[in-house]
């Protein structure tokens, strides 16, 4: 794969995990607001980090580079 769509499967995966995490977001806002409390607490948030991680730690950017750097 082309560091260019390496790049673009990695900004796809950074957008999912941001839908995901501002769908969280607003379900806990719109209990609050309703008087409930929040459905998605700590624990749900690392577990979206860490259902994405793999993809897109840290590390992703820095390793595509090298990885694409040694490929040529």
């Amino acid at each position: 794969m082309k560091k260019e769509n390496k790049i673009v499967f990695v900004m796809a995966q950074i957008a999912l995990m941001n839908c995901e995490r501002a769908g969280m977001e607003a379900e806990n806002t719109y209990r609050l607001n309703c008087g409930q409390s929040i459905i998605y607490g700590d624990e749900a948030f690392q577990s979206l980090y860490d259902k994405y991680a793999p993809l897109i730690g840290r590390n992703a950017f820095p390793e595509m580079f090298i990885l694409s750097e040694r490929e040529t």
